[in-house]
């Protein structure tokens, strides 16, 4: 998984995803707010960005890059499945708390598309793929520990597995006790166990 190295574009990028944590709208939002907030002249967005969309975009999902790059470090050090499972969902917590970003930019997404499909489908795709290596992460070790038959085709598992995460995210969208997601979490896992076991 690549990440931007560029000073003045991680620069760009943390800025947009605090303005947006600070509640700014992004149809309010300008380039030069966001060059303000991080420390460098408006031109330089034009160097690196065709339009406020595309810098938007490509922030949002440089946030995702990162979150993504923390669980798949953390799942490179899962000793089982439980283990792994148990990680995605505290991921996924922590994802769900930061609802904004998140609301934003499945928004912003939807609103570039009319105008630009081809780069959402891009943008889509690539994060398809990151969610796709992290499932494939999780299958290996649930399969390694025999807790996921071989025999089950792998785009199989990854929908499975791709369908409890997504459905746990869903759940965290009102608000939940600590025991309410307790039990969530244990009726996931036992159904994957269930169905892939």
């Amino acid at each position: 998984m690549m990440l931007e190295t560029n000073e003045k574009v991680i620069a760009m990028y943390t800025a947009v995803c605090s303005l947006i944590e600070e509640g700014c709208d992004l149809h309010r939002l300008k380039v030069a707010d966001i060059t303000a907030k991080a420390g460098i002249g408006k031109g330089t967005a034009y160097e690196y960005f065709r339009s406020k969309d595309e810098l938007l975009v490509r922030a949002l999902q440089y946030d995702y890059y990162l979150s993504c790059r923390k669980i798949e470090e953390a799942l490179k050090k899962g000793k089982t499945f439980r283990e792994d499972v148990e990680m995605m969902f505290e991921q996924i917590e922590l994802c769900s708390a930061n609802k904004r970003l998140t609301v934003q930019f499945l928004k912003l997404l939807d609103e570039i598309r009319e105008k630009d499909e081809t780069c959402v489908r891009e943008h889509v795709t690539e994060e398809l793929k990151i969610f796709t290596m992290l499932l494939d992460m999780v299958r290996e070790m649930g399969q390694k520990e025999g807790c996921i038959s071989c025999s089950i085709p792998a785009e199989c598992v990854r929908l499975e597995l791709g369908a409890k995460f997504m459905g746990y995210y869903i759940f965290l969208q009102t608000e939940k006790t600590e025991e309410e997601r307790t039990e969530m979490k244990k009726f996931l896992y036992q159904t994957m166990i269930k169905s892939l076991g």
